[in-house]
């Protein structure tokens, strides 16, 4: 009995919640977020590491935050949308990239610093870690302003 005990001890425990159901999507009115701006962006990529730097555009189009990602000549598309995570309902964007093989994710804090530019920080949607998921930061581009 004590070996059956341990055994169901020992058992896998289910995985966290995923980010998408602890955050879940607000509205354009409650949080803000940067539209209509070019960035410039830095990286550092999933699962390889390498670190690249390019241009990003986002547009708001039909309740969502459309994002064009210039690297390396490489464009991916992907789109964002505001949630509200946690318990103390912290406004971030959930950004998600359509890369292959696997789309990469993000949560995003936005600030604004003291000349008024929108900036972002990305890391980890989920606690898998920037190893596997790659960080991101957006930062305004030469000549845009607010």
């Amino acid at each position: 009995m004590l070996a059956l005990f341990l055994l169901a001890q020992s058992a896998v425990q289910p995985p966290p919640p995923h980010a998408m159901e602890i955050c879940p999507r607000t509205y354009r009115e409650q949080t803000y977020a940067p539209v209509d701006e070019s960035y410039t962006v830095i990286g550092k990529a999933p699962r390889s590491g390498k670190l690249y730097s390019g241009t990003l555009s986002v547009r708001f189009s039909h309740g969502r935050y459309m994002l064009i990602r210039k690297t390396s000549g490489v464009t991916v598309t992907g789109e964002a949308w505001d949630v509200s995570c946690g318990p103390d309902k912290v406004p971030l964007l959930q950004v998600r990239y359509e890369t292959k093989p696997v789309a990469t994710r993000f949560l995003c804090k936005l600030s604004v610093n003291y000349d008024n530019f929108s900036l972002a920080n990305c890391g980890p949607a989920s606690n898998t870690g920037q190893r596997i998921t790659g960080l991101e930061a957006w930062f305004p581009a030469p000549g845009s302003g607010p």
